[in-house]
């Protein structure tokens, strides 16, 4: 079987995130709590394992603002120390709203730390460089 060296995909362009700086034109205004429009845990965690079967090495880039601890300690849990999650949050809880609309700083630094403490993949603080 051939190996591939990379797979970029973007699960979803739906975004609960209104960033002023984003690369998107039209940003989608969905409320992403309807289950219609967000990827499930389960199937989140079917294609995250389905390229791990493949040794496949795994990045993440999220805003990390919606799902909370269970959701991203089980994916930190499905991921090895080769793979990395990017976690956008862009000052500290008094700028972060700012730059990262719609989401809470709280609540991206609880995922990213949720990540962390399943001890497996490697968590990056991504921000804009001001």
């Amino acid at each position: 079987m051939k190996k591939y060296r990379q797979l970029t995909t973007e699960l979803t362009f739906r975004c609960n995130a209104k960033c002023p700086a984003c690369h998107r034109v039209k940003p989608l205004r969905i409320n992403l709590n309807d289950k219609k429009y967000t990827i499930t845990l389960d199937k989140f965690r079917e294609i995250i394992s389905y390229v791990k079967e493949h040794d496949t090495r795994i990045l993440i880039h999220t805003n990390g603002g919606i799902h909370g601890h269970d959701y991203w300690t089980d994916v930190g849990n499905i991921l090895t120390n080769r793979d990395i999650i990017n976690f956008d949050m862009d000052g500290l809880a008094d700028t972060h709203s700012k730059y990262r609309i719609n989401t809470k700083f709280e609540d991206v630094f609880s995922n990213a730390c949720s990540v962390i403490k399943a001890n497996t993949a490697q968590v990056h603080w991504k921000y804009i460089v001001f």
